[in-house]
This record gives C-alpha cells, sequence and structure tokens, in this order.
C-alpha cells in the first residue's frame, strides 16, 4: 500500500513540472477569472438591485390586460437607475413594440439592421421585429436558444414580453429559464374565468410555482385589495386548486386615459413622457423591492 502511495505521488508531482497549453477558450477564461479576483470587492461596487443578470417574463392571461405596459415602464424605469437594461418580445409574434414606439423612424439608419431602440442614455436596450405579413411561431428550441442566449450578454436586467402568448413552446421553455414570471390580470373578471376555464393548465403553472407573482393592472387605488385577491385567487384555483396559489406582487392603479393617449400618438413610453408620474413609479419601486401586498 505505502508503495502504491508513493507511485502516485511520484507521478503527480512529474505531472506538476509539466507545462501544458491552454486552448484560447482555457485562456480567456483563465483571464476572466483573473479580472474577477482583481476586481473591488462587493462592499466597493454601488449596491444596484441587478448586479447580477436578473431575466423576468412578462405575460398577460388574455389579450389587452396592459402587460406590455407594465413590461416596458419597468425596464424603462430600472435603466433610468443606471441598471443595464434590455426589452424585448417572443420570437414569432407580432411586435407592438415596433409599431407603438415606431421604429422606423426612431432608429438610426445605422442601428437599423438590428432594429434596437436605444433609450436612458443607451441603457436600455428596445428589440423589435418588423412586421411580417405572416407571422411563425418559433417552436423550434434551437432556433430560441439562439435568439435567447445573445440577449444575456452585456445587460443586468432582461425583461421578456411575451405578451398573452402563454400557451406556446418558446414561452413554456422560457418559463423554465427565468427568475421570475410575472402574470397581468386587469379588472375584466369574465375574461379570465373564461380563460381558465377554456384554457388547459398551462405545465408552467404547476412546475415554476415558486416563480409566479401575479401584477394587477389598472386598478382603483381606493379598492379593497382582500376582496380583489380572494376574487382572483378562487377563479385562478379553477386551474388547479391543490397548487399554492402565487402572491399578488403589485397592484398598479389606472393611468389617465388621455395621457395614455398621448403617450401613443407621440410613440413614447408612458414614463418616457410623464417620468414624474408618482403612482406609477411608486408601483414600480413596490416591484424593485419585492415587497409584497
Amino acid at each position: 500500500m505505502y508503495q502504491q502511495v508513493q507511485r502516485f505521488v511520484s507521478a503527480f508531482r512529474e505531472l506538476e513540472k509539466k507545462e501544458f497549453e491552454l486552448s484560447t477558450e482555457q485562456q480567456e477564461s483563465w483571464i476572466q477569472l483573473k479580472e474577477r479576483l482583481a476586481s473591488p470587492s462587493d462592499q466597493d461596487v454601488d449596491d444596484s438591485p441587478y448586479r447580477g443578470l436578473q431575466t423576468i417574463v412578462v405575460t398577460g392571461l388574455y389579450p389587452r390586460t396592459g402587460s406590455s405596459f407594465i413590461a416596458s415602464n419597468y425596464a424603462y424605469y430600472h435603466s433610468g437607475k443606471s441598471v443595464t437594461t434590455t426589452l424585448c418580445e417572443l420570437p414569432g409574434i407580432f411586435s407592438s413594440y415596433y409599431i407603438s414606439l415606431d421604429f422606423e423612424k426612431r432608429v438610426s439608419s445605422s442601428e437599423q439592421p438590428d432594429k434596437t431602440l436605444l433609450l436612458q442614455g443607451r441603457k436600455l436596450q428596445i428589440h423589435a421585429q418588423r412586421p411580417r405579413h405572416r407571422q411563425i411561431e418559433h417552436s423550434n428550441h434551437t432556433d430560441t436558444m439562439s435568439w435567447f442566449y445573445p440577449l444575456l450578454k452585456n445587460t443586468q436586467l432582461l425583461v421578456v414580453d411575451i405578451s398573452s402568448h402563454w400557451n406556446s413552446a418558446s414561452a413554456d421553455w422560457l418559463m423554465g429559464l427565468a427568475d421570475q414570471i410575472w402574470v397581468v390580470v386587469d379588472t375584466d373578471f369574465p375574461r379570465l374565468a373564461q380563460t381558465v376555464f377554456d384554457e388547459p393548465t398551462p405545465s408552467w403553472w404547476l412546475t415554476e410555482t415558486d416563480k409566479i407573482r401575479i401584477i394587477l393592472n389598472k386598478w382603483p387605488l381606493n379598492s379593497s385589495k382582500g376582496s380583489i385577491w380572494r376574487k382572483v385567487q378562487g377563479t385562478l384555483a379553477i386551474w388547479d386548486e391543490r397548487v399554492g396559489m402565487p402572491p399578488i406582487f403589485c397592484c398598479v392603479p389606472s393611468m389617465d386615459e388621455e395621457a395614455v393617449l398621448k403617450t401613443q400618438l407621440e410613440a413614447r413610453l408612458y414614463l418616457e413622457m410623464y417620468p414624474n408620474e408618482k403612482e406609477l413609479i411608486d408601483q414600480l419601486a413596490c416591484l424593485d423591492k419585492g415587497r409584497f401586498l
């Protein structure tokens, strides 16, 4: 036994003396590791809410819940706090941002090929696809991955707006990768009930329960949050009453209709037009800190 150990130690020492050639990828990883070790400690870095990457998928259970309003203004809010933010839509669906933000006019010619709108001192990147006559659903995982992973580069916060396309194969795959899933509902209870009755329980509703947060949009500020939550909870329980109900994450009040119309006519985001809108900013700050109602 002693001789076996001695032979092992001798062989190990010989290997230590040899010079190994690192591949290009290994060399880059080694350089990155050294830079990381030489960088200031966390105590020396500003306490940004997203020092690491955070991926949030935002969806509405049915059309016109305002999920795109929540996603886009949340992204704009954080980019205004010097958080490098990327906002995008699920590929293969009609791009609402391309039209509503007038990409053809607002995106410079040098950025036209990528269709990326840069705002907030280039802290916010909004990606949109030119609408096609026929939209093709992105169901191939390889295609979805080739679209998704490049978005993770050079950003701290990635907000993926999938609108009401939560039952697609691509959306289901994204739900598994997201850090949080925001499900937006509004005051249209009949439409909510119709959705949970007509649609089978989505797999991510059962497997990603801990990630799901319910956002109530366009709700009166003076309404009883307790009674609202009980009504939403009872309706969503139709999908599967055995699943623990996700918490209500935020209650966003209705915005002034005239102000919303003005932002649409100007092809701007709401907070882009009204940066001092206190009620909405308060609610987005609530989302930032992760407080529950």
